[in-house]
């Protein structure tokens, strides 16, 4: 039984035959210039906790770290190490 020839797929870098091929065009779009709102919902209720974060006593932060980490990674919550400042 005689196998099926082989098919050579043709390349999509040039179109056309050897006498008349060109480059296909391969030029990126032309960036839009965006325009985002100055205050939205998200920077404002960042900026609030920002602020709120800002009043913490290192305790605090020290406790909400701690809560943190037991957390993400488990654990009984005795952990001994401190944050590195």
């Amino acid at each position: 039984m005689p196998e099926k020839p082989h098919k050579v797929k043709k390349s999509k870098l040039t179109e056309g035959t050897p006498s008349t091929m060109k480059p296909i065009n391969h030029t990126a779009p032309v960036a839009t210039e965006l325009s985002y709102p100055e205050t939205t919902e998200g920077t404002k209720i960042a900026a609030a906790v920002r602020a709120k974060a800002n009043k913490w006593t290192d305790a605090k932060r020290q406790d909400l770290f701690q809560r943190g980490m037991q957390i993400i990674y488990g654990g009984s919550g005795n952990c001994t190490s401190k944050i590195q400042r």
